[in-house]
């Protein structure tokens, strides 16, 4: 986890030494004991796919500062890790960024609840972003979700598999996934076979034979 990087978008927002501290706290929590998907590595993928998506998207800080922050509350279960993470990273932010800034990432931000497709650019870029793990080749994509599962907690692997599922094909029902052409051009068709795949296998008559075991 780039600390420098972070401190360049930071002092960018109109923040000072404050960031230091910001970042700090980032890191402890994104390497909670019980992060194993929302985690360094998940913020640190996503990092890569903005990176590798600005030639064709452009560089926007906003979409960036949403990438290091929109998972650093998350409590198993809750309803509100989205809301939850806005709240520290505008406690973080007041007196030091805009609230013009503090108001732009924070609907960023919230557009990860993934309740509806995002109908601005930097949502959908930031959308985007945080769902491109969705179309890696299977044993990568399976491998999340096995993650996902160990972060569920209490949830048995029947009940969490199938809330996944329900999950995923409320994105696949949507015309896209993804918004972007950038990231539809790179992900969808993959994205759409590897939860095709998964929905295929849970309510498979073998299910509990497989990979998936209940």
């Amino acid at each position: 986890m780039d600390g420098a990087r972070f401190d360049r978008l930071w002092r960018q927002a109109g923040g000072g030494s404050e960031s230091q501290n910001v970042f700090s706290e980032l890191y402890v929590l994104y390497t909670g004991p019980d992060r194993h998907y929302h985690s360094l590595e998940h913020i640190a993928r996503c990092l890569a796919h903005y990176d590798r998506a600005t030639p064709e998207l452009g560089v926007h800080p906003a979409v960036e500062m949403a990438i290091w922050c929109h998972d650093v509350v998350y409590d198993t279960g809750a309803s509100d890790n989205e809301a939850r993470s806005v709240e520290w990273f505008s406690s973080r932010g007041k007196g030091f960024l805009s609230s013009a800034y503090l108001e732009e990432v924070s609907e960023i931000i919230l557009a990860t609840r993934h309740t509806a497709a995002p109908n601005n650019r930097n949502a959908q870029f930031m959308v985007d972003v945080d769902l491109a793990g969705l179309g890696q080749q299977w044993d990568a994509f399976f491998a999340d979700t096995q993650n996902l599962f160990k972060e569920a907690g209490s949830k048995n692997k029947a009940t969490f598999y199938l809330s996944q599922c329900a999950f995923l094909q409320n994105l696949a029902n949507r015309p896209f996934i993804f918004s972007t052409p950038h990231f539809r051009s790179a992900y969808e068709q993959t994205a759409r076979d590897n939860i095709a795949r998964l929905v295929q296998e849970v309510s498979s008559p073998s299910y509990g034979s497989n990979g998936l075991t209940v």
